[in-house]
C-alpha cells in the first residue's frame, strides 16, 4: 500500500508539532508492514526531515539579506523593506516549485492513498478516483476566531466532505469537529500522537535526578494569544516574590520588544528567561526543570505533555480541551483564566516534594499508553479503510 504525502507542512514549518507528526509517521512506517510512504518535496528547511534517511530536498531562502544592525543609517529602513520584498518573492518561487512537484506526482496516480499534510485544497482536482485521508489536529481558528486575521479563509468544509477518512488526534478534537462541521462521525478515527523524546533520552544517557533540578518552571513553544502566556506570567508574580531563586524558562521564538516591555512593566523581566532549544537538547531542558506548565486555552493534543512525562518532569496544565484526555491523572490541573488557580496549583507542587515525585511516577505510567508505533499501526488501519470503502 503506497501512501503519498505532499509538501505543505514541510514548507510552512521549520519545526513544529504537525511536521513532527508526519515525520514520525514516515520514520516509524519501516517497522509496520504494509506501508510504503512517499513524500513530494523539492525545497524545505524542516529540521525533522533532516533526520530521515533517503530524503532529498533543497533549502529554502534564508531570511532577509540585510546584515547591518545600524538602525540609525538613513537607508536602513528602505533597504530592509527591499530585502524583505526579495525574500518574499523567492519564497513564492520556491512554493510554486513545491506545489508543481506535488501536482506532477498526483497526476501520475502512482499511489493508493493521498494524505495532504495541511489544508490547501489544491489537490482535489488532480486526485481523480484516488482516496485521500485528512488529519485534523485542532479547531483553534474556529474556536478562537478573535485571535486570528480576518483574511484567514476557512476552506475546510469541502475537504472534510470529500475526504474518505478523517483522522483526529484526540476525542476532544473529534467532538469539536462534529460540533463545528457536522461531519459524519462514522468516518472519523481518533489516533493519538506520542513523544519523540523517550528514545533520545535513553540514547543520550541522561539520568533523571529530582534532587538536581534547577529552580525554573518551563514554558514550551509559541506565545500566541490563545496560548494564554501573558495571563499566566501575571499569576506567577506572587511565586517570584516568595522565592527569589525561582524563574520561568521559555523556549520558542526570542522575546519581542513588546514582550520585554510587558514583562518589564510587571517588574519580572529578570525572572522570565529565554533559551534556544534544538531537538538534541530539548530533553535536557525538561530534565532540569522543576515542572512544565502548559497554560494554553486550547490544544488538539498537547505533545509537550508526553515529552515532559518522558523526562520525568512534573506537568501542571489547564483543565481545558484535550489536556485531561492526554494527561489523565498524571497532571495537576488549574482553571486557565483564574490567576489564583494557576498560582495555587504551582505553589502546591513547589512546596511538596512527595507530590512532585508522585506526579513523576504517574507521568511515566501515563506515557505507556502512547507510542509512535501504535500511532503508525492505527494510521495504517485508517488507510486500509479508505481503500476498502
Amino acid at each position: 500500500m503506497k501512501i503519498l504525502y505532499d509538501h505543505q507542512i514541510f514548507e510552512i514549518q521549520k519545526f513544529g508539532g504537525v511536521s513532527k507528526y508526519f515525520t514520525e509517521l514516515i520514520h516509524n512506517s519501516n517497522s509496520i508492514p504494509g506501508i510504503d510512504i512517499d513524500i513530494s518535496i523539492v525545497h524545505s528547511d524542516n529540521v525533522y526531515l533532516k533526520s530521515l534517511e533517503n530524503t532529498k530536498y533543497l533549502p529554502l531562502p534564508q531570511g532577509e539579506f540585510l546584515q547591518s544592525s545600524n538602525k540609525f543609517n538613513q537607508n536602513f529602513i528602505v533597504r530592509k523593506l527591499f530585502d524583505r520584498y526579495i525574500f518574499q518573492k523567492q519564497l513564492g518561487k520556491h512554493h510554486k516549485i513545491n506545489k508543481e512537484k506535488s501536482i506532477q506526482i498526483l497526476e501520475k496516480q502512482d499511489f493508493d492513498v493521498f494524505h495532504p499534510t495541511y489544508y490547501d485544497d489544491y489537490f482535489l482536482k488532480y486526485l481523480k478516483n484516488k482516496p485521500f485521508v485528512l488529519t485534523v489536529h485542532d479547531l483553534t481558528h474556529q474556536i478562537f476566531p478573535e485571535y486570528f486575521s480576518p483574511k484567514w479563509i476557512d476552506k475546510s468544509q469541502l475537504m472534510l466532505d470529500e475526504a474518505k477518512r478523517i483522522i483526529v488526534v484526540s476525542e476532544n478534537t473529534k467532538k469539536d469537529l462534529i460540533e463545528y462541521y457536522n461531519v459524519d462521525q462514522e468516518k472519523v478515527d481518533v489516533v493519538h500522537l506520542a513523544s519523540s523524546i523517550l528514545t533520545g533520552t535513553q540514547q543520550n544517557g541522561l539520568v533523571i535526578n529530582t534532587e538536581s533540578r534547577k529552580k525554573y518552571l518551563l514554558y514550551i513553544g509559541s506565545r500566541a494569544s490563545y496560548k494564554n502566556f501573558y495571563f499566566f506570567v501575571q499569576a506567577l508574580i506572587p511565586l517570584f516574590n516568595a522565592d527569589k531563586e525561582l524563574f520561568l524558562m521559555c523556549t520558542g521564538e526570542e522575546f519581542t520588544e513588546e514582550e520585554f516591555f510587558f514583562l518589564s512593566k510587571l517588574g519580572i523581566a529578570n525572572k522570565v528567561k529565554h533559551v534556544f532549544v534544538t531537538e538534541k537538547n530539548l530533553a535536557e531542558v525538561y530534565l532540569n526543570s522543576i515542572a512544565f506548565v502548559f497554560p494554553s486555552l486550547y490544544e488538539g493534543f498537547g505533545m509537550p505533555i508526553l515529552e515532559a512525562f518522558a523526562c520525568g518532569c512534573p506537568v501542571i496544565c489547564s483543565d481545558s480541551s484535550s489536556f485531561p484526555e492526554i494527561a489523565g491523572e498524571a497532571a495537576i490541573y488549574f482553571e486557565p483564566k483564574s490567576k489564583q488557580s494557576i498560582y495555587q496549583s504551582i505553589s502546591n507542587l513547589l512546596n511538596d516534594d512527595d507530590l512532585r515525585k508522585n506526579m513523576i511516577i504517574k507521568g511515566f505510567k501515563q506515557l505507556e499508553k502512547f507510542s509512535w508505533l501504535k500511532t503508525v499501526a492505527q494510521t495504517r488501519d485508517v488507510y486500509l479503510k479508505a481503500i476498502s470503502k
